[in-house]
């Protein structure tokens, strides 16, 4: 049992420190600024298609 438990200690800390990447290393993921009032585009406004009907 004891085998085991060194075993298991033993592969936990080779996957912390040389395979997993430790969290503090890496920057937090930065988060787009988002624009509170989106612009409204007046070119379009008031513009009017005629579609042709298909037959």
């Amino acid at each position: 049992m004891i085998k085991l438990l060194i075993t298991a200690g033993l592969v936990y800390f080779i996957y912390r420190y040389f395979i997993a990447q430790p969290a503090a290393v890496a920057p937090p993921p930065k988060r787009e600024k988002v624009d509170p009032a989106p612009r409204q585009d007046n070119d379009d406004e008031g513009e009017y298609v005629d579609f042709e009907e298909v037959d």
